[in-house]
């Protein structure tokens, strides 16, 4: 996943190799793996910016993009089951689309007390026009 997110491996810090040993437990909630992601990067309480951080690495090189995309990713229901329902099954599966890495990110940062505002919005482009257009 490093790769294809193309960083370069000389910019990583010693918390984004701590972050990178940890992996998902099967059967783990988004809130146990937190817990123990931030205490496993020994990240003190009060470090917002490096939980943050730590969340941001563990979601790109644990969570692989989906390039198709199923009906649960365009759900438009915003309650807290079916976001819950999500989680579980991005966890489960490691492959998202957009919304995924957003509700992901949004639930874990709200874990750790971080403020998140979660934006939706459309895009113009269809996966067909996208492949149009590198024609």
């Amino acid at each position: 996943a490093l790769e294809e997110a193309n960083w370069d491996p000389n910019l990583l810090t010693a918390l984004d190799r701590t972050v990178l040993k940890r992996k998902y437990r099967y059967g783990e909630n988004y809130r146990q793996l937190v817990d123990r992601l931030i205490e496993q990067c020994r990240i003190s309480s009060d470090d917002q910016q490096s939980k943050v951080r730590a969340v941001v690495v563990w979601i790109t090189n644990n969570i692989r993009y989906a390039t198709e995309m199923s009906p649960r990713d365009n759900s438009k229901d915003d309650n807290e089951t079916d976001m819950d329902e999500l989680r579980h099954l991005i966890l489960q599966t490691s492959s998202c689309v957009c919304v995924g890495y957003a509700i992901l990110f949004k639930r874990m940062c709200q874990h750790l007390n971080i403020q998140v505002d979660y934006v939706t919005g459309y895009t113009k482009l269809t996966k067909s026009c996208i492949n149009d257009t590198a024609n």
